[in-house]
């Protein structure tokens, strides 16, 4: 499990990177992000091209607004663990 929690910034600065289109994991500590940083970063072209996606330290509204997406097409793996 991710240590460090990203906050809204955070998602939104790596909804705006640029070289992460290859990236085909991720997994973050969204425990000071609020539902607004969820969308920014689920809002990323590489996002949804995703096939293991784990967030921890989640908060109800967070884990509801991940669950209001479209499908991720490519996701084989999701942990959604400690929230």
């Amino acid at each position: 499990a991710s240590s460090t929690a990203l906050t809204d910034a955070d998602c939104r600065a790596l909804a705006g990177a640029e070289h992460l289109g290859a990236l085909d994991a991720f997994a973050a500590n969204l425990s000071a992000a609020t539902p607004e940083g969820l969308h920014a970063l689920a809002g990323a072209p590489w996002f949804r091209n995703l096939k293991r996606l784990a967030l921890d330290g989640c908060e109800l509204p967070v884990v509801e607004a991940l669950c209001a997406r479209p499908a991720f097409p490519r996701l084989c793996a999701l942990s959604l663990s400690d929230n």
